[in-house]
């Protein structure tokens, strides 16, 4: 990929304002055997953060596939985001919140043999990220359990330890909730830039503050505690922001160590419209190619009345960026309900 289009892909993590977000709708987000037991699970302290991965048998590695995604991207380790101040532990800052940790769920494409590999090709790997909140009764996530109840085992550089295996639905559940979706470039320890396409929940987990303090307990290859590892959110110009898309999952299903997820009755404060009403008001940015989406008059009338900037806080200081530019409602008219809408660029 080319500087140029370097220069246009936002910096993840973001800082993100849901409510100023073009909603969507795309084929269901799949998770391909998340309750399957690996043959062998390995947490590793490589210094910045805490990894885990593992070994399964070759029909059962977890994988993911639909949404926006290009290919099924297969399973390759899972690391977490942590500071010393349980409101400032997460990456990304949603709606002007930070969260009290981050975990990343790093996939890559099926045709290629390695992560390494998959992270020199465009479209190469995909980031699940999810963020966690302190629970008021101090309740543990059974899953982060696993990985907490070891990490004594591992509190110096390059330490690592087998686990009892868990499948991945003891920490994520089986099934996606809210997300939005991006593409994002970061910084690796080489000074390249890696790019990924990045799909945040915006429903968070439980973990309690006695978990949390575990993961200050790994050191550094220097000896000291990691009590920060995050890097500062950056906000996306208005013509790269990411895309909401809403939850396809029952009331009735929780997520691991959550509470059912519950279907807001309104997210658009104009028309009134439902949450599975939600439609694209304003097209992909980035490619020639297109994909058919339904409109919702609504969400076009909202674009026309939308602030004329977005205003972030986070950590005391205020970013403000442009806001999108507005849709013509009369447009949409004349044109029917069913526009063509350009793809993502990662497609």
């Amino acid at each position: 990929m080319g500087n140029t289009d370097l220069d246009v892909i936002p910096s993840s993590p973001l800082a993100v304002n849901t409510d100023h977000m073009c909603v969507i709708t795309l084929p269901s987000l799949e998770f391909h055997d998340f309750d399957a037991l690996p043959v062998k699970t390995t947490l590793y302290n490589n210094g910045r953060t805490v990894t885990m991965n593992g070994i399964w048998s070759s029909d059962k590695r977890p994988s993911i596939s639909g949404s926006s995604l290009i290919d099924r991207y297969c399973f390759s380790h899972l690391h977490f985001h942590w500071t010393e101040n349980n409101n400032l532990g997460s990456e990304h800052t949603i709606n002007g919140k930070c969260h009290a940790m981050e975990m990343h769920l790093i996939f890559f494409k099926r045709s290629c043999k390695t992560i390494f590999e998959a992270e020199s090709q465009q479209n190469g790997y995909v980031t699940l990220a999810y963020v966690f909140n302190i629970t008021p009764n101090e309740q543990h996530h059974f899953g982060i359990d696993c990985i907490t109840l070891n990490l004594k085992k591992i509190q110096a550089y390059r330490k690592s330890v087998e686990i009892p295996a868990i499948p991945l639905s003891r920490l994520v559940g089986n099934q996606p909730g809210e997300y939005f979706t991006y593409l994002g470039k970061a910084i690796k320890l080489n000074g390249d830039f890696g790019i990924s396409q990045w799909i945040v929940f915006t429903e968070a987990l439980d973990v309690s503050s006695e978990q949390l303090r575990e993961f200050r307990c790994v050191t550094n290859e220097r000896g000291r505690l990691i009590r920060s590892n995050c890097r500062a959110a950056s906000v996306a110009a208005a013509n790269h922001a990411p895309y909401l898309v809403p939850s396809t999952r029952g009331p009735d299903v929780a997520a691991a160590g959550h509470t059912p997820y519950q279907v807001p009755a309104t997210r658009d404060p104009v028309g009134g419209g439902t949450w599975p009403e939600a439609r694209a008001a304003v097209p992909f940015r980035g490619s020639s190619s297109s994909c058919r989406f339904k409109i919702n008059k609504a969400h076009v009338l909202r674009r026309e009345f939308v602030k004329n900037r977005i205003t972030h806080t986070r950590n005391g200081a205020v970013v403000t960026v442009p806001a999108v530019e507005p849709i013509s409602s009369s447009h949409v008219i004349e044109n029917h309900e069913e526009w063509m809408f350009n793809k993502p660029p990662w497609k």
